[in-house]
């Protein structure tokens, strides 16, 4: 059913994943904003990803999901923000958003969209890097036929074109938080950011070879960077094992 122009378009956008993921979403809410008619975006996520989008992005409207939760706890979250919902787009596509989108999607009478993120594929990929060495399957791990932010724009725009608006799929836009922080100190080379760890143990890459690609990178300039080691709780651990392999000389930043 196409909406009426002249309203705004409310849009519930589910993305739980990690940092990385979350950042690779935001394509989504450049193509949102970027229409001719006024949006009102509900981004449903985990801390400390939904704070990132909140600071970046101030017209959206946060909404905190609790992954100890039931789906009836959070699906109330998903019903609290507004009286109407006209698209529900699942950027996340697990089980547990597939649930909470469809019924979200129900409760307000809404068109529910998910994209194709090969789910059965890479998980088989993953399970196959526990036992063999990536490189004996690296061709396979690169066989993707567009980014997974383009995959996420489509489904933006098969959302949009079943409520009647069609648009082109926008250039990749990332957040700029506009948020207060804490500056880093002032460094001669500046500094290059990290992220050594991940959502899940199994996606850690060895410390030894993130800490020697680190040492290359530095030995390679000539004037070295300090590092800045971001992520959230999930990444503390890779990043301590990666920064007790660095030589001292090295200025370290945990963020």
């Amino acid at each position: 059913m196409a909406a009426d122009s002249a309203s705004p378009l409310h849009v519930l956008c589910l993305r739980t994943g990690g940092i990385g993921d979350v950042v690779l979403s935001t394509p989504a809410l450049a193509m949102l904003f970027a229409l001719d008619r006024p949006v009102k975006v509900v981004w449903a996520s985990y801390s400390p990803k939904l704070e990132l989008v909140a600071a970046a992005y101030p017209a959206v409207l946060p909404v905190a999901l609790d992954s100890n939760a039931s789906y009836a706890e959070n699906l109330r979250r998903l019903e609290a923000p507004l009286d109407r919902i006209d698209l529900v787009l699942d950027l996340q596509r697990s089980a547990r958003t597939m649930i909470l989108g469809k019924r979200a999607a129900k409760h307000y009478n809404a068109p529910y969209f998910t994209w194709n993120k090969g789910s059965l594929r890479r998980t088989s990929l993953v399970l196959r890097a526990w036992f063999t060495p990536r490189s004996r399957f690296r061709s396979q791990l690169q066989d993707n036929q567009l980014p997974r932010q383009a995959l996420m724009a489509d489904c933006v725009a098969r959302g949009l074109n079943a409520v009647g608006i069609t648009t082109p799929l926008a250039t990749p836009a990332l957040p700029q938080a506009t948020g207060s922080h804490t500056p880093l100190p002032v460094h001669p080379g500046g500094w290059l950011a990290v992220c050594a760890g991940g959502l899940h143990a199994g996606k850690w890459a060895p410390p030894e070879l993130v800490a020697g690609a680190l040492t290359a990178v530095m030995d390679a300039l000539p004037s070295p960077p300090g590092l800045v080691f971001l992520g959230d709780a999930h990444d503390q651990t890779p990043a301590a094992r990666v920064q007790a392999l660095l030589p001292e000389s090295i200025q370290v930043e945990d963020r």
